[in-house]
């Protein structure tokens, strides 16, 4: 008898010792998580030769996902499946990046799932483990000229038609197990606070905000980040890193003169104020951090 209670208080020491390693190991994976990623727009990035420097670049600045953009000819190429596969090795998600303003107008998405399935077609040629996680979209129908015709009304028939397309190209997404994350500006709240949250319930797994206006940083996503709690989904804060000058950027729509630090203060501000576990933060883009760490 004495034995039977000895061995059994044994195990089950061995049990909670056990259950409270395992809780270690999932808080400390938990407490290491990167809340950071980066969008990067050139094939450059994907390609042998420029790999150390960008594998520097995400440890060092605790990145663990990269919103990538794949030319025809790279998706064609070896180079495609080796970045991929080495990505994975070092805990790197990648994400198939890509959109073009003119497919805000289609209500069927049909160029977005003309994309999901060049996403599929590349993961079938990888290790399912080294796969796209998904896609992140970027499409801007404000820049075209019909939105530019439009009074409010009809500009938020544009923001209706783009999230019915979206909406339709998440099916798709959902059927091949992508994580599909849409890219919206900071004022699409200004049209529509319906449409808004329609978006981030049903047109996606979530959005990434273009936040770059660096007076009122909070409030410029306050919508966004209510909306994303009240559905569950992530949220995405990008920042602007290019030089003033491109792209009609001021400097008050960059860190590129403010500088990292003065980012990294914003990014950890927003973080406290808002209490959202599910709120992340993203470098806009690839190119111009890495002449700002140089």
């Amino acid at each position: 008898m004495k034995k039977l209670i000895y061995y059994t208080g044994l195990t089950l020491i061995l049990v909670i010792g056990i259950i409270l390693i395992v809780n270690r190991v999932a808080q400390k994976s938990a407490e290491t998580h990167s809340k950071h990623s980066i969008f990067s727009w050139s094939d450059e990035v994907v390609l042998a030769e420029e790999r150390p420097a960008l594998l520097s670049i995400l440890d060092r600045m605790d990145i663990g996902a990269i919103y990538q953009s794949f030319s025809k000819e790279l998706l064609a190429s070896q180079e495609a499946e080796s970045f991929l596969s080495q990505m994975q090795e070092h805990t790197i998600d990648v994400f198939y990046l890509t959109g073009e303003a003119e497919w805000g107008l289609e209500a069927d998405g049909a160029s977005l799932k003309e994309e999901i399935m060049k996403v599929e077609l590349l993961n079938q040629k990888v290790d399912k483990k080294a796969g796209l996680k998904g896609l992140v979209i970027d499409v801007e129908p404000y820049l075209l000229e019909e939105w530019d015709a439009a009074d409010k009304k009809g500009k938020v028939k544009i923001i209706e038609t783009f999230i019915d397309g979206l909406e339709a190209a998440y099916q798709v997404a959902k059927d091949k197990d992508l994580i599909m994350i849409v890219t919206i500006p900071n004022f699409y709240d200004r049209y529509s606070l319906y449409e808004l949250d329609r978006l981030i319930s049903l047109a996606g797994d979530g959005i990434a905000v273009m936040n770059y206006d660096r007076t009122d940083e909070y409030s410029q996503i306050e919508n966004e980040v209510s909306f994303s709690k009240k559905h569950g989904k992530p949220i995405i804060n990008i920042a602007e890193l290019q030089q003033p000058g491109k792209h009609k950027l001021e400097d008050i729509n960059t860190y590129y003169n403010a500088g990292l630090d003065e980012l990294q203060k914003s990014w950890a501000s927003l973080d406290e104020r808002f209490q959202y576990p599910k709120l992340s933060f993203s470098y806009h883009y690839y190119d111009t951090l890495k002449e700002l760490l140089e």
